[in-house]
């Protein structure tokens, strides 16, 4: 297994941290849910190796 592999898993569970905050947010205050939009799309963005 590579360094980059291991690496992945990681973003992984970030992203489903994120969005589960998100979700978390959005029923407690919904005006605040956008706020974790950038982490959501960069930690996705990281889990499929793109950047």
């Amino acid at each position: 297994m590579s360094a980059s592999q291991k690496n992945l898993t990681k973003y992984w569970i970030y992203f489903a941290v994120s969005v589960g905050v998100c979700l978390l947010s959005f029923v407690v205050l919904p005006e605040w849910c956008w706020v974790t939009f950038p982490f959501i799309c960069t930690y996705f963005v990281q889990a499929l190796d793109w950047m």
